[in-house]
């Protein structure tokens, strides 16, 4: 029951974005100096359960930036997309504020081509992490506060204060921490393994025990209800009891009656969040602008203020339905990927990533690389030898090569014929100035680094393939 109303949440949550989000579809093909790419700009409205959505033009303001970017009006296509075409030679600036890159590695046995994206501005991680060990900070501060406005004359409250600046603290960074590890994971047993151990650590510091966990299973699962939501409030209350050191068995005390119920605890934050000294400091400072107070006079700003710093330092977005653009980025190779965070579509030759959204913390870093084997490799060795990560290493070595290594390695190229032991004549290839090898010498870098690149190639286990759909 429990997955199908998550199943059923997702599925409602996918429907609204799809209604309210603009899309950009991105599609690339790789050419010998470059990449081709078709940016489709547009918005889907008017989504329900049984009906489809409408294709209609984006927002004036995101249509405005994308022409300047690119310095093209955009033509509407057959479905009422507007279309832009640019073509990546080294590598640009996107949308959102990202870096898209290609490089082609081409040799005398093939070319390996990388092409990498971001879609985000941000590349300061330690930056944005102590950002959000910031608002940790600022929100126990704010809690700290609260309470003791709150708990003025509650005798027990020293015992909750101390652990508010101390155990909460260090529990809110360290929970910050779990989380943006749980949230950069890709695949799904990563995933259940980083949310396990956030889980455990919860229960591990108290604040979970066995006993809530059945009562708070019920009420989530019992959410939209009444007697769920109350059942969270209890359970609230109780937790922060126990934190002022009163036994299981003893009443809630009447000084936490504004943790009892929704109204209660809204009418609490409105009416104390906002006389904090942290919200006045704030308050005063130049801050970013999902913090910056919208109206100075509002009653309920330290309550927004506080839901904003618990966004913030989660790196969340509350406004679950706004105006961020979703990207749907596809690649048509001429071959598999020999490594990439996307899916090989065979079919198609395609490589896709799955939808998301950009313009966040979290947007994701997308990349592929792919090798193309020249017809040299059959002419000189009957077969092809090297290919995949094999050939992408191969290119890079070539392309290290002085003008004269090139010539020197191009002069043995030639000598071997098909159905020659390539593994047995690489032994004795050297560049001229390198020393012959013998037991007591070093082997020689450059031609030892090729014999390498081959003698892997050559070995029978091949590595992992990417998933195909």
């Amino acid at each position: 029951m429990r997955r199908a109303f998550l199943a059923a949440s997702c599925a409602l949550a996918g429907l609204l974005l799809q209604a309210c989000n603009e899309k950009f579809d991105v599609e690339m093909e790789p050419k010998d100096d470059g990449l081709e790419r078709t940016i489709k700009v547009y918005k889907l409205e008017g989504a329900s359960t049984s009906t489809p959505p409408k294709t209609v033009d984006a927002d004036g303001k995101t249509l405005e930036k994308v022409r300047e970017l690119y310095k093209q009006k955009g033509e509407a296509d057959k479905d009422g997309k507007k279309v832009f075409r640019t073509f990546l030679k080294d590598s640009h600036v996107n949308l959102d504020g990202g870096t898209a890159r290609y490089v082609r590695l081409a040799s005398d046995l093939g070319a390996a081509s990388y092409y990498s994206e971001s879609f985000d501005d941000s590349d300061d991680l330690a930056g944005d992490l102590d950002a959000q060990l910031e608002r940790a900070n600022q929100i126990a501060d704010m809690l700290h506060e609260w309470f003791e406005m709150e708990l003025a004359n509650e005798p027990r409250a020293k015992t909750l204060l101390e652990w508010i600046d101390r155990d909460f603290r260090r529990d809110f960074k360290n929970l910050i921490v779990y989380v943006k590890l749980v949230s950069k994971q890709r695949s799904l047993e990563a995933f259940k393994d980083n949310l396990a151990k956030v889980t455990s650590y919860l229960i591990n510091h108290g604040y979970l025990t066995k006993e809530d966990a059945p009562r708070v299973a019920r009420a989530i699962l019992n959410l939209e209800s009444a007697e769920g939501d109350q059942q969270l409030f209890e359970w609230q209350q109780r937790f922060v009891a126990r934190k002022m050191g009163i036994p299981e068995d003893k009443p809630i005390p009447e000084s936490l009656a504004f943790l009892g119920n929704r109204e209660r605890l809204v009418a609490s934050m409105q009416s104390k969040l906002s006389k904090t000294k942290t919200y006045l400091a704030l308050k005063g400072k130049k801050l970013p602008k999902e913090l910056d107070p919208m109206a100075p006079d509002n009653p309920s700003l330290g309550e927004q203020m506080f839901l904003s710093l618990l966004s913030s330092a989660f790196s969340f977005d509350l406004n679950l339905f706004g105006s961020d653009p979703t990207w749907d980025v596809s690649l048509r190779a001429p071959v598999q990927p020999f490594w990439t965070n996307g899916t090989w579509d065979e079919k198609r030759r395609t490589i896709r990533w799955d939808p998301f959204t950009a313009g966040k913390k979290d947007a994701p870093f997308v990349y592929a690389a792919w090798a193309e084997p020249s017809e040299r490799q059959t002419v000189r060795f009957g077969k092809v030898l090297l290919d995949g990560a094999h050939l992408g290493a191969y290119a890079l070595w070539f392309q290290a090569l002085h003008e004269n290594e090139r010539a020197d390695w191009t002069a043995f190229v030639d000598t071997v014929k098909p159905g020659d032991d390539v593994a047995k004549a690489l032994e004795g290839f050297r560049f001229k100035g390198e020393k012959a090898l013998d037991e007591k010498e070093v082997k020689p870098g450059l031609s030892n680094a090729v014999r390498d690149i081959f003698r892997k190639a050559l070995a029978p286990d091949e590595p992992e393939r990417p998933k195909q759909q």
